[in-house]
């Protein structure tokens, strides 16, 4: 069972439906958490209805910048709804075919630090009602640790303090993860760029025993494209089409491969040795493939 966590920073981008189905095309979730769409309910429903999910839920907006819905397909799995707030949509989950249940929160927590101290209360308050296998994910705008974050000012001890608190109440552990080390970039200049880790998932034992294999993967900042929906098509327009693609861009598919390679490369070395000529060289492969994403 896959489940995905994405930052998407506005749901209403003209991309932004595209992006779910190449996500759900490469991945194949049974769950995706979408976080910051700053969409009202109002607007909400509209678009989830749009996309390739059965049910949805979606909470209310944290000021301008939140808003957080959970997604997924009712053959794959039966989804209870517990309780919805603002920061967090809490839920029974039963694993189809297999019968496995688990309690999961998914966690848009504010930008501002007096609402995250309500989230960390809110969970912990969870904790106290339940001993079912458990996972928390989302966005938690907040590091734990030094190096959990590159640039600008160092972590205020405290707060961090507060989060990791918050976690062993719950009995939670990091997933930990592969992939590039930081979630999120401002994408300035060595002298102003700063780099943190603020997408997690944590689970508590109960978890790990059901699913001791289960791991993170980051995927690469700025991968999620158009979704080419050719898939069948008439033989001579499709050899046609193939053909001209293969003389005029080189096959784009193994193009958007190579690019997104590089990028993911770029984004790992910038993790562990920033430098000017690294954010350069993601941000022109960032361009390369969104040219890319166009062509499809």
């Amino acid at each position: 069972m896959n489940v995905i966590a994405w930052n998407c920073r506005g749901a209403l981008k003209p991309e932004f439906q595209n992006h779910v189905r190449e996500l759900v095309q490469n991945h194949n979730p049974a769950m995706l958490i979408v976080m910051e769409t700053r969409v009202g309910e109002d607007r909400a429903k509209a678009i989830t209805d749009k996309l390739p999910f059965d049910e949805a839920i979606h909470t209310e907006t944290i000021g301008h910048t939140g808003k957080l819905w959970l997604l997924w397909n009712t053959d794959r799995v039966v989804i209870s709804p517990l309780t919805t707030i603002e920061q967090e949509i809490h839920v029974t989950v039963k694993v189809r075919p297999s019968g496995t249940q688990c309690f999961l929160s998914a966690v848009y927590a504010s930008p501002r630090f007096n609402e995250r101290c309500i989230l960390w209360n809110n969970l912990v308050n969870v904790a106290s009602l339940h001993s079912s296998p458990w996972i928390i994910a989302g966005d938690f705008n907040e590091v734990l640790a030094d190096n959990d974050k590159f640039g600008g000012r160092t972590i205020n001890a405290n707060r961090s303090l507060l989060f990791k608190d918050c976690l062993d109440s719950c009995n939670m552990v990091d997933l930990g993860f592969l992939g590039p080390r930081f979630t999120w970039s401002n994408r300035r200049r060595i002298r102003g760029l700063i780099q943190e880790r603020l997408d997690r998932f944590f689970v508590n034992p109960g978890w790990c025993t059901l699913y001791p294999n289960a791991r993170v993967s980051h995927l690469t900042r700025g991968c999620l494209g158009r979704t080419n929906c050719l898939e069948k098509a008439v033989e001579k327009f499709a050899k046609d089409a193939t053909d001209w693609n293969r003389i005029h861009f080189g096959n784009i598919f193994a193009k958007k491969r190579h690019v997104m390679a590089r990028l993911d490369g770029a984004q790992k070395a910038l993790a562990e040795r920033p430098s000017n000529f690294l954010v350069e060289l993601e941000k022109d492969l960032q361009r390369e493939l969104n040219e890319v994403l166009n062509q499809e």
